[in-house]
């Protein structure tokens, strides 16, 4: 069993809450993500805008000029 360092553990711990988030938001608004994670949406939409995470906007017209029904498929943008 290998045992892993603080700065292993928090960059593992960082990359996962990405992963989760960018899985969750691929079929979720953040409101619906943000019960399902019993979050608040507030903490989930400030972690979504520092690691560059795009979501659906529920009842907002997007950037790209496409409403969100268009925009269902689309999902979350991970970079």
């Amino acid at each position: 069993m290998k045992l892993e360092f603080w700065p292993e553990i928090a960059a593992r711990h960082r990359r996962e809450r990405i992963e989760l988030l960018c899985s969750v938001l691929n079929h979720y608004t953040l409101h619906e993500a943000a019960v399902i994670l019993g979050t608040k949406h507030e903490t989930l939409r400030t972690y979504a805008i520092n690691h560059n995470i795009s979501y659906r906007k529920k009842g907002w017209p997007s950037k790209h000029g496409k409403d969100n029904e268009q925009r269902q498929n689309e999902g979350a943008n991970c970079s």
